[in-house]
């Protein structure tokens, strides 16, 4: 049975999105990464740029929405000051959608921190964006160049890891014991 994990690093300006396909010991996958600029778009900043996500998003995973089994999504950076609002929204308009768009608990992704990204796939989560590009490529035999792709297919890798259990290194481990699985799903019953 082939199972779907998403990984999302949400931006507006590198919009990650990551679709990692395994079946038993092989896996193939698709990482797209979207700018979405207002004007490029012809349309007005604000709530317009949101719905042009959803949209993209929508016709992103559509096809594949009852086979994905989890979803990692990149929380807010917490210490940052720019950008908090419109970060905001855009994580409302990404849960919203998968909320709507996938049944059961997949629905609720899983947050994880920046720090926990670069924990899981470097060993530091200190790293900086050229050995997240980095270590994607050498861990994973990918030949990503952009920071978004690599943390998107990172988090579509901690959404496997979550739902196998299958972690190569201790910090793999301890960033899984961190998480919170399916971050604002209620209690199962």
């Amino acid at each position: 049975m082939v199972k779907l994990y998403v990984g999302i690093d949400q931006s507006r300006g590198g919009f990650g999105l990551s679709k990692l396909y395994v079946d038993g010991a092989r896996s193939c996958d698709s990482t797209i990464v979207r700018k979405f600029d207002a004007k490029q778009l012809k349309v007005t900043p604000g709530v317009d740029v949101l719905k042009a996500i959803e949209y993209w998003l929508t016709i992103s995973l559509r096809d594949d929405r009852l086979g994905i089994a989890h979803v990692a999504m990149e929380g807010y950076s917490y210490g940052s000051s720019n950008g908090r609002e419109k970060a905001g929204e855009l994580g409302y308009a990404v849960k919203g959608l998968l909320h709507d768009l996938i049944p059961g608990r997949a629905r609720y992704p899983t947050i994880v921190t920046p720090n926990q990204v670069k924990l899981f796939t470097t060993g530091s989560g200190s790293a900086d964006k050229k050995k997240m590009v980095k270590a994607v490529n050498e861990r994973w035999g990918r030949a990503f160049t952009n920071d978004n792709a690599a943390d998107a297919y990172a988090l579509a890798r901690i959404a496997e890891a979550i739902d196998t259990g299958n972690t190569n290194y201790p910090y793999e481990k301890s960033v899984l014991q961190e998480l919170k699985l399916h971050t604002e799903a209620p209690p199962a019953a």
